[in-house]
């Protein structure tokens, strides 16, 4: 079969690595095409896999600033020159990630290349894999544009369901319910998406430090760096993301330099290898590095985004895995080094996980062949 999946990031890594995560398993037995809707990334690509980066990139790193100036022109742009590649690769599975549940300023491209694709190839498949079941568009819109879609898969457990429903209120929680019991023949949740399921290794004397993509939270970088000093027996490694900016790193060096404990990089490719060994991990809450330290049960300090989706996820890790949880307005160097003791001395959470809640990639492959 032939596989065209459309993606877009704000600089962040979660959704080019899940993304990524699924082409890999898909291209054993496809021909996968993947298209990189945001900024282009210094990423390693599996083999088999063609990744081509969309020019006229609509959003970057700035939308958490809320600072958004979507062009119309662009977006015409953009559409053009998909439009070409689906001429030279009619698709068999056509799947978008993340819309229609988010990603509003890609409606009107992914609308007109859904009917175009439909228009060369009458039986094809429209398939959106969802990270996490949270609407980032009014409810209206989204039912709408979910009848064009054979089928909605959310990469995450009934265990997320529950969580985000603690965290939202009475009248929001009413719409969200009504809007699950509406579409429950329209979607299946899979499980998490974990591509290398790595085996906890015996704990090295190391603090793991990252930030995602380094689109957000440098304060998760620089506390941490400052908070080094009280632990001189750990090696602390710390990923400021890809994405970081001269004025970012050059802070985040002026501070590295003070302990020789620190090893600072601005970007760590195998970084889900050194969680397996690490005593701690620090970092952000986003699906990638929450889904391995859930797999792993690894010890870890989590600062959320102030948004429901990394928030709930935090939570959830806490509750199950006894991860600390240091919100936005708390963060300060005496929180990360009062709960960095407590996870090198304190926390022995003897949660069991069901191990079978982390083939996503497999079962999502499996039901695409049943579709």
């Amino acid at each position: 079969m032939k596989i065209l999946i459309f993606y877009t990031h704000r600089e962040t890594l979660g959704h080019t690595i899940r993304v990524l995560n699924i082409a890999k398993k898909l291209s054993e037995e496809n021909e996968v095409i993947v298209l990189n809707g945001g900024k282009k990334q210094d990423i390693s690509i599996p083999k088999n896999i063609k990744l081509i980066n969309i020019p006229y990139v609509l959003i970057d790193r700035h939308a958490y600033c809320g600072i958004k100036n979507v062009l119309l022109s662009d977006v015409i742009k953009r559409t053009r020159f998909i439009k070409k590649i689906i001429d030279g690769f009619i698709p068999d599975i056509f799947i978008t990630e993340h819309f229609p549940f988010g990603r509003a300023e890609d409606k009107i491209a992914i609308i007109s290349l859904i009917k175009y694709i439909k228009s060369k190839n009458p039986n094809v498949k429209i398939i959106s894999s969802v990270g996490y079941p949270l609407l980032d568009r009014k409810i209206e819109y989204i039912l709408d544009d979910i009848k064009l879609y054979d089928k909605i898969f959310i990469h995450t457990t009934e265990n997320d369901f529950n969580f985000i429903r603690k965290y939202m209120d009475p009248e929001a929680l009413i719409t969200y319910n009504d809007f699950f019991e509406n579409i429950k023949e329209n979607f299946f949740l899979t499980g998490y998406v974990i591509d290398e399921k790595y085996e906890k290794t015996k704990n090295e004397k190391t603090i793991v430090v990252s930030r995602g993509g380094g689109a957000f939270l440098p304060k998760i970088i620089l506390y941490s760096l400052k908070a080094a000093s009280f632990f001189p027996d750990y090696k602390f490694i710390i990923s400021a993301g890809m994405s970081s900016n001269e004025k970012e790193m050059e802070l985040f060096k002026k501070n590295a330099i003070k302990n020789e404990n620190i090893h600072l990089y601005k970007h760590i490719p195998n970084i889900f290898d050194m969680l397996s060994s690490c005593s701690v991990s620090i970092s952000a809450s986003g699906y990638n590095t929450a889904t391995q330290l859930l797999f792993l049960k690894k010890n870890s300090i989590l600062v959320p985004l102030n948004t429901l989706e990394q928030r709930y996820r935090a939570y959830m890790l806490q509750d199950m895995i006894g991860s600390s949880v240091i919100e936005n307005n708390d963060l300060k160097i005496k929180k990360i080094v009062e709960c960095l003791d407590y996870q090198l001395n304190n926390n022995t959470s003897k949660y069991k996980i069901d191990k079978n809640i982390y083939n996503g990639i497999e079962i999502f492959n499996k039901e695409l062949n049943n579709l």
